[in-house]
């Protein structure tokens, strides 16, 4: 059965296109379109049979210096998106549906804002939604993890407060999510809900 790994590369490139968007893709024109527009212009200038015609070797040059020329621009162009991207917030938002009126959720990091809301479930029962949204500066990356902490039943004024169980957001690369609250024995998780 064969192995793997002589994929791993082309997976590794996608994984750096994700990352690096236009600038990965200028970098990629550089090395691959104008090192082959050189290859073939050394070519056509060392060939002896048959010896190269002047036009062949004007137009072979014009290419090498458009890839040249080109891939510069397009090392430009995305070095000015970067920082164009770079004066926009990121947001990632989501909702944590159907949770008990008792149950609380409060955020384990500082750039994740939440609001509580609540609805009616039907036949009496009302249920809690948290809205949330991640707002930062830097892009975010794919399975990048957010902590939150939830507090499954109602505290009570003590010397030992309630300890939060924790619950992790893992960023897939969309803008927005919905997950809703499993429990699992004495364990709580967040299952994305419509995926």
């Amino acid at each position: 059965m064969p192995s793997p790994q002589p994929f791993e590369w082309i997976e590794s490139l996608a994984n750096a296109s994700f990352l690096w968007g236009p600038f990965f893709f200028s970098i990629l024109f550089l090395l691959v379109v104008t090192r082959t527009a050189h290859s073939y212009y050394a070519h056509v200038n060392e060939r002896l049979t048959p010896p190269a015609l002047a036009e062949e070797r004007q137009d072979y040059r014009n290419y090498f210096r458009l890839s040249i020329v080109s891939g510069l621009l397009l090392v430009f162009l995305s070095v000015g998106w970067w920082m164009y991207a770079q004066l926009h917030d990121h947001l990632f938002q989501g909702v944590i549906i159907g949770l008990e009126r008792d149950q609380q959720i409060v955020p384990a990091d500082d750039d994740l804002y939440y609001r509580a809301v609540q609805r009616d479930a039907g036949v009496g029962r009302v249920t809690r939604d948290y809205h949330f949204v991640i707002v930062r500066a830097t892009p975010f990356t794919r399975n990048e993890i957010f902590r939150l902490q939830l507090y499954p039943e109602a505290g009570a004024i003590s010397e030992a407060p309630p300890t939060p169980k924790e619950l992790k957001v893992s960023y897939r690369g969309t803008t927005r999510d919905k997950y809703q609250l499993v429990r699992d024995g004495d364990t709580y998780k967040l299952v994305l809900v419509g995926s």
